[in-house]
């Protein structure tokens, strides 16, 4: 995921109806999923503190994408 965000474009006779997102358990992020049935976005965010808001990485992040 560049700069911490990730978008695919689903075809439209592809049925999905899950996803799966695997991160290195050392990674000190979390995926926010947003999407509709024809595309998906993933932001992988990090949330410095509880008084603060969680903010999208600036870093390109691995992960392994599973699309069922």
């Amino acid at each position: 995921a560049d700069s911490g965000m990730f978008q695919y474009s689903i075809g439209k006779e592809t049925a999905c109806r899950m996803l799966r997102v695997t991160l290195s358990d050392q990674m000190q992020l979390f995926p926010e999923v947003s999407g509709s049935p024809q595309r998906f976005t993933i932001r992988f965010l990090t949330w410095p503190d509880v008084h603060s808001r969680p903010v999208q990485t600036s870093e390109n992040v691995e992960f392994a994408l599973s699309i069922c």
